[in-house]
């Protein structure tokens, strides 16, 4: 267990790193989601809610770097791991441009009820 913290918090190699982007995202993600079905201040939770959730993979990935970051001024491997974090930063980046390309359209749909 020891060892699966270490490796979330101060990943020192492709796969640990992956893990590391993984539990992060899932924390980040699982955090919204109990949060907001136990807010008063959010509509009542429904599964289908899931659906919008997908929104917060960028601000989840953006979170996981974020978390790096921090992770490379502690421990020194992290930093030399830099050259095996492109599939994360462009995982991060294929995200933010995914979630920007829908404000290219200057209207919202209209409320289709069934």
């Amino acid at each position: 267990m020891l060892g699966l913290l270490h490796d979330t918090l101060i990943p020192s190699s492709s796969q640990q790193l992956c893990i590391c982007y993984l539990i992060w995202a899932f924390i980040f993600i699982a955090t919204n989601v109990v949060w907001d079905i136990t807010s008063r201040l959010t509509p009542k939770f429904h599964f289908l809610s899931l659906q919008s959730k997908a929104a917060l993979l960028h601000p989840a990935a953006s979170f996981c770097s974020c978390v790096l970051v921090i992770a490379s001024l502690i421990d020194h491997s992290v930093q030399e791991m830099s050259e095996e974090s492109a599939i994360p930063l462009i995982l991060t980046s294929l995200s933010g441009i995914f979630q920007a390309l829908p404000s290219i359209c200057p209207y919202k749909l209209p409320d289709t009820k069934a």
